[in-house]
């Protein structure tokens, strides 16, 4: 029971009994050769002993190797293992910063559109919404033609920019 027990807490990744078992029986194989042979052993020497497989020593040897190492072991002088992982799922702090800066940026320059600019503008490159929407669409759902939509949204684009050379948002273009 407490050999049992130290198998089963004695590893950060718990191996099955039988794993360990045969990990156990590896190393002492592995060490009395050594002392008998007064060198290490190789593979098919220690395979006529435990009467292992090629493919199954291999297992063993994998399993007798893998220790858990901590992200925070130090690797350099002042760095850790840790700061060489990348999550390339999450951004970092600083870019969404500036992405949500920018977006209340660019709400407040939509806030100077009559909202049917707000409104076609927005849709139509997706702001707030899901995806953009055609001209197409955008006209049915406002009772226009597709052409009546894109000179309005031709118009808004040149109301935006004239609006944009006098606030924030010119350092985001360059």
């Amino acid at each position: 029971a407490v050999s049992r027990a130290i198998s089963n807490h004695s590893r950060s990744i718990r191996l099955p009994i039988h794993m360990e078992e045969k990990v156990k029986q590896y190393k002492k194989a592995l060490y009395n050769l050594t002392n008998k042979l007064g060198r290490e052993p190789d593979d098919a020497e220690i395979m006529e002993l435990c009467g292992y497989s090629k493919k199954m020593l291999n297992k063993i040897k994998h399993a007798s190797r893998q220790e858990t190492i901590s992200l925070e072991s130090p690797v350099a002088d002042d760095l850790m293992l840790l700061d060489y992982i990348i999550d390339k799922k999450t951004e970092s702090p600083d870019k969404y910063l500036e992405l949500k800066s920018r977006e209340k940026d660019i709400h407040k320059l939509l806030d100077k559109l009559d909202e049917r600019e707000k409104y076609i503008i927005s849709n139509r490159f997706g702001i707030g919404c899901e995806k953009p929407k055609t001209l197409e669409s955008i006209g049915k759902i406002l009772g226009f033609s597709k052409e009546r939509i894109r000179q309005i949204e031709k118009g808004s684009l040149r109301k935006l920019r004239r609006l944009s050379t006098k606030t924030e948002l010119r350092h985001y273009l360059g």
